[in-house]
């Protein structure tokens, strides 16, 4: 397992969380947001904020059942995803 720091997330006109962006080795890697929910769902990764001291993880929560991407509660606004900064995927 790995653990993946979150640092952009990317978002629709609604503000859903689409992907998230987190630093790779050589950059930023993009990352679907069905792809992380089935990540932190099996334990194969692990998803973190750390915008702003302690570090928050990314969490699976339901609404209306539907699965979306949240952090921990903490009082720091940074590490909301809602507040990072935007990431589009790489076109290659």
């Amino acid at each position: 397992m790995a653990d993946r720091q979150v640092t952009h997330a990317h978002r629709n006109d609604q503000g859903d969380i689409l992907a998230v962006c987190w630093k790779g080795a050589d950059g930023l890697k993009y990352t679907s947001r069905s792809d992380v929910l089935s990540d932190i769902e099996s334990s194969t990764n692990r998803y973190y904020v750390h915008e702003q001291a302690p570090s928050v993880w990314v969490l699976v929560r339901t609404r209306n059942g539907v699965k979306y991407l949240t952090t921990e509660a903490d009082a720091k606004s940074p590490n909301n995803l809602d507040n990072l900064p935007a990431c589009t995927k790489k076109v290659e």
